[in-house]
């Protein structure tokens, strides 16, 4: 759920997620995006591979393979975001908070997604989402 300056909530649909590329590889870096959660692809994902998702989700929790369409535009403006509420799931599982000080958020109706540049050194890692 993406919150506004007067509180006002915008929650997503039940089947979307929030996703990123904490390194940069393959998505911007400090980019958030909320779009439809991904169909599994093949079975788990070995140790090697894991790396950052581990970190997430805990030790105990099965990762698989999976595609996400994350929306590649047309972008345009859909408002600013003071915050973020959203549900962790593994080990760290619950609901997690992040007050901002005005993010951008941008939207994209084909497939629905939303986009939240956040500034340059921003932290996303197992702890959470940090932004300067």
């Amino acid at each position: 759920m993406l919150v506004t300056r007067s509180g006002v909530g915008y929650p997503t649909p039940e089947d979307y997620g929030l996703y990123y590329d904490a390194p940069g590889e393959d998505l911007p870096k400090c980019y958030l995006y909320v779009a439809r959660g991904g169909q599994k692809l093949r079975g788990p994902v070995s140790e090697q591979d894991s790396g950052f998702a581990r970190e997430w989700y805990g030790s105990r929790y099965p990762l698989a393979w999976a595609v996400v369409d994350v929306p590649a535009g047309p972008w345009s403006y859909f408002g600013n975001a003071e915050g973020i509420i959203y549900r962790r799931r593994g080990k760290y599982r619950g609901l997690f908070g992040h007050p901002w000080d005005r993010v951008r958020v941008y939207a994209a109706p084909s497939p629905r997604g939303w986009r939240l540049p956040l500034p340059e050194g921003c932290v996303i890692d197992g702890t959470g989402i940090r932004i300067p």
